[in-house]
């Protein structure tokens, strides 16, 4: 895996080769329903597309007259992060929903987030929720609260950009609003129950791991 800021790491795919690898069933109950509500709502019931996805994506590019949007799920994700470089090409967009296809094809919905979970990138040099839970608040993956996971499931569209809330300690205004919104939705769908709800939206943040700039 490679990350924005230029580093590197070699991340396996089990306990085997990694003894730092989550399995599915050892993330936290919230994990999936925030990572849903922020990324892919329909991922549970399409096929690696979604339509609701590439329908905004074509209206976004449209309106600017240039490609600014994928459109991607989160399987489209993975197979971009797995075997794609970061280049908007019409030729690496055809490998994308290709190696989609396969992805979906022979894993399972609950492996398909078990590496994503795995190896996503969330700040300089850290791959995956397990260490972005130790870069960021000092805890590992299992011990995150509702509140930290939404945090870390907000910046995924854009950690280099988003990473500098944690670095500056504090979240602006709109950032904790926005963090709050995914938990609230969340309640609102059935996904998280009302009681985890409440105590999560009146949660705080304390940055307490080991992040830089």
């Amino acid at each position: 895996m490679r990350d924005s800021w230029g580093n590197s790491a070699r991340i396996g795919l089990d306990t085997l080769t990694n003894p730092d690898f989550v399995f599915f069933d050892s993330l936290p109950f919230s994990f999936e329903p925030l990572l849903r509500c922020a990324e892919d709502a329909s991922f549970r019931r399409h096929n690696g597309f979604s339509e609701f996805h590439i329908r905004n994506s074509i209206r976004a590019n449209m309106l600017q007259g240039r490609f600014v949007r994928g459109g991607s799920t989160i399987t489209m994700q993975l197979a971009k992060n797995l075997f794609l470089g970061g280049e908007k090409t019409l030729s690496r967009k055809i490998q994308e929903v290709f190696l989609t296809w396969r992805l979906e094809r022979w894993l399972s919905k609950d492996r398909i987030l078990e590496i994503y979970a795995n190896i996503v990138e969330l700040g300089p040099g850290v791959f995956g929720f397990n260490s972005a839970g130790m870069y960021y608040f000092n805890e590992r993956v299992s011990d995150l609260s509702v509140r930290e996971m939404a945090f870390l499931v907000s910046i995924l569209p854009g950690p280099r950009l988003y990473h500098r809330y944690a670095v500056q300690g504090v979240l602006p205004l709109h950032w904790k609003s926005y963090v709050e919104r995914l938990i609230t939705i969340c309640g609102n769908r059935g996904w998280l129950d009302e009681s985890v709800v409440s105590e999560a939206v009146t949660d705080s943040l304390i940055f307490d791991g080991a992040v830089s700039l």
